[in-house]
């Protein structure tokens, strides 16, 4: 699968470049597409706003999400390039000065004052004067109201002219904000957190995900295994919950490629959550159905991509995580037998692909 000519030059091949992803080395894995999604609109799924728990406050979540985090993650360098874009809606002093600086900037570069490369590399400098490093965990966290608990992001700087692709390449990547779901906060919100983390400490250590298609893996991984450790129910019902709206997520997705009805641009970030989501879901099958030793060695791996050592890559090889083979249909039977234990609004597709509620 080819990046084409009309997405080179766009906010997509921008963000490519910014965290050092090699066009070379993005290759799907060899799954069977039409068999996996013929297996997902076979079972009943659900999506994370209809899972009914305890509403709880969103920064005491995210406080339980932090000390889970310090405890799975020790010796590990949490800080980041950071830049105050905005809390809670309301700019920041660093945002309004690099705002007025860029627009100055623009108005140069439109009288042919400068050209488009000394634009980034001025911008740049702007952001290194007005960032600073800090923990991970002091970036700003924006709640939005209309996202469910297992929905989030992460905003990353710098803001470059999309085609200035070398000044973009060696940019620094800064942390301006983590935005997570407020509608209805709750358990699930912890790994949702844990998720925006975990990108935040991968993408400064650019080329660590060289294929795309796999730049989820950890972060969806490490939603699961934080999930775990603070569900105390005894069913898991919380780490279920997300394992099931994940793979609802991802029928989502394959639904839209095979019918087309989607861009070029989303057919990338489809695969990528497709591919992510089942190598996570395999690895976690693998992590939670062993030793203390062996979780503690899956672990070792994850803190070495964070800290820049190894990359997402040598996790795949040394787990032999594949996705044509018997692991993702033992994994899809697994999670479709979870659903029988939520008794709320579920979603099935009936033959002609539509969903319907039960």
């Amino acid at each position: 699968m080819e990046i084409n000519n009309t997405t080179e030059t766009s906010n997509f091949m921008a963000r490519f470049y910014k965290l050092g992803f090699d066009k070379s080395k993005m290759k799907l894995a060899n799954f069977d597409r039409e068999k996996i999604t013929r297996m997902l609109n076979e079972i009943t799924l659900i999506k994370s706003g209809n899972i009914e728990f305890s509403e709880k406050k969103l920064d005491d979540l995210v406080g339980i999400a932090k000390k889970v985090l310090y405890v799975l993650l020790p010796n590990v360098n949490l800080k980041v390039n950071k830049f105050d874009n905005e809390l809670d809606g309301v700019q920041t002093k660093n945002k309004t000065e690099l705002q007025e600086y860029f627009t100055k900037l623009l108005e140069d570069y439109k009288k042919g004052e400068i050209n488009e490369e000394l634009v980034g590399e001025l911008l740049l400098l702007q952001y290194e004067k007005l960032s600073t490093k800090g923990s991970v965990f002091t970036v700003p966290v924006i709640k939005n109201k209309e996202l469910d608990s297992m929905q989030g992001g992460t905003l990353k700087g710098p803001c470059i002219l999309g085609s200035s692709i070398e000044t973009i390449k060696k940019s620094p990547v800064y942390s301006e904000a983590i935005y997570l779901g407020a509608k209805s906060p709750n358990i699930l919100s912890i790994g949702t957190y844990a998720h925006e983390i975990m990108h935040n400490l991968i993408d400064r250590h650019k080329a660590s995900v060289e294929n795309y298609y796999n730049d989820e893996l950890i972060p969806i991984f490490m939603e699961k295994v934080v999930t775990d450790k603070v569900d105390k129910s005894p069913n898991k019902r919380a780490v279920k919950a997300s394992e099931i709206h994940r793979l609802y997520h991802t029928r989502e997705l394959l639904n839209k490629v095979i019918t087309d009805d989607i861009s070029d641009i989303e057919i990338f970030e489809a695969y990528k959550y497709i591919q992510s989501t089942l190598y996570a879901g395999i690895l976690y099958d693998i992590y939670s159905n062993s030793s203390e030793e062996e979780k503690n060695k899956i672990l070792l791996y994850v803190k070495n991509i964070l800290s820049g050592n190894i990359k997402v890559n040598d996790i795949i090889d040394a787990y032999e995580l594949s996705l044509d083979g018997p692991e993702v249909d033992k994994y899809i039977d697994k999670v479709g037998s979870y659903v029988k234990e939520f008794p709320n609004k579920t979603t099935k597709y009936e033959k002609d692909g539509k969903e319907k509620e039960e």
